[in-house]
């Protein structure tokens, strides 16, 4: 929250209440009362769902920005579809990096289907926002890339310090690729340095995360890559590294 209100953000939450299926097990119930611990799982989720609200009041109040909460209630295999709705009439989703399994599915799912950037933070300090501000761009000439950049335009205008990060033994990069990229940004105000990177044996997003954290980046803007079939998603190396070890805020984009 405080990155996005460094571009004027408003922010539009939503928070989950658990919905349990009924248990209809006679047997179940004499055993153990099933029905009466889902009773109270429904119970305890929505009093978090509270404590959730209520933090992220408290965040925008601090952050002088409106926030608008949705609490939505439902089965937890629904939530996603819950959760892509909203994300789709937004112009940023932004998403607590995974950790577990589960939650790596849930933000691939997000990435994936939401039409939009996200922005997947781990769990670490965020620099204040009078503080100065980098961004690092992960470039490799292609499509997401090019998209992302596009995506992350109110961020580079807002940073003070922009770098392009090429790893020159991951993938094929035209020469010219990453100097255009530069003029471009220029053409919106933007002054960039170019770095270049090679990865060896290291996977290729630890390779750029590096590189964002050793220039004193904030966030890296890259790609997302990979292709869905029946949500099952085969990812890209730089997308399925990053998610595995997020080390700073990441805006991508698919």
């Amino acid at each position: 929250m405080a990155i996005a209100a460094r571009i004027d953000a408003r922010f539009c939450a939503s928070v989950h209440e658990v919905d349990i299926a009924p248990v209809s097990n006679v047997l179940a119930d004499m055993a153990i009362n099933v029905t009466a611990m889902s009773e109270r799982a429904e119970a305890d989720s929505k009093t978090t769902a509270g404590v959730m609200a209520q933090w992220l009041k408290q965040q925008a109040d601090e952050l002088a920005k409106p926030i608008s909460i949705q609490r939505i209630r439902c089965r937890p295999e629904d939530l996603i579809d819950n959760w892509i709705v909203p994300s789709r009439t937004n112009d940023l989703t932004i998403l607590a990096a995974p950790g577990s399994d589960q939650q790596e599915a849930m933000v691939i799912d997000l990435v994936f289907a939401n039409g939009g950037p996200a922005l997947i933070v781990p769990d670490i300090e965020v620099p204040a926002t009078d503080a100065v501000f980098g961004v690092c761009i992960a470039w490799d000439g292609g499509r997401a890339a090019a998209r992302a950049v596009r995506d992350a335009m109110p961020f580079l205008k807002a940073a003070k310090d922009v770098s392009i990060v090429v790893v020159d033994d991951d993938k094929a990069i035209e020469g010219k690729s990453a100097m255009a990229l530069s003029h471009w940004l220029g053409h919106h105000g933007i002054a960039s340095r170019l770095l270049t990177r090679s990865r060896g044996t290291v996977p290729v997003g630890e390779t750029l995360q590096a590189a964002a954290l050793a220039a004193g980046a904030d966030m890296l803007v890259m790609g997302a890559y990979g292709h869905s079939r029946v949500r099952e998603l085969v990812l890209g190396g730089a997308t399925r590294s990053i998610l595995e070890h997020t080390r700073l805020p990441i805006l991508t984009t698919h």
